[in-house]
C-alpha cells in the first residue's frame, strides 16, 4: 500500500506519528546537551571553589587541636 492509496484520515495520522516522533527525537537530543553542559558546568566550578584534599587536612588537624 503506498501513498497514493491512502486515505486523508490515514495520511493525518502518518503525519502525526512523523511529528510525534520528531518532538521526543529533540527532546532527547536537548536532554542529553542540556545534562553534559550541566556535568560541564557543574565540574569546572566544583574545581574552582573547592579546596585541595591537602588544605582540607591541614585545616581539620587545625580544629581538632583547637578543642584540645
Amino acid at each position: 500500500m503506498g501513498k497514493k492509496n491512502m486515505g486523508f484520515a490515514d495520511r493525518a495520522l502518518f503525519i502525526l506519528g512523523l511529528t510525534l516522533a520528531g518532538v521526543i527525537a529533540f527532546v532527547l537530543v536537548a536532554g542529553v546537551v542540556v545534562a553534559m553542559l550541566n556535568v560541564y558546568v557543574t565540574s569546572s566550578f566544583r574545581s574552582k571553589r573547592t579546596k585541595k584534599p591537602e588544605a582540607l587536612i591541614e585545616h581539620a588537624k587545625q580544629e581538632n587541636a583547637q578543642e584540645e
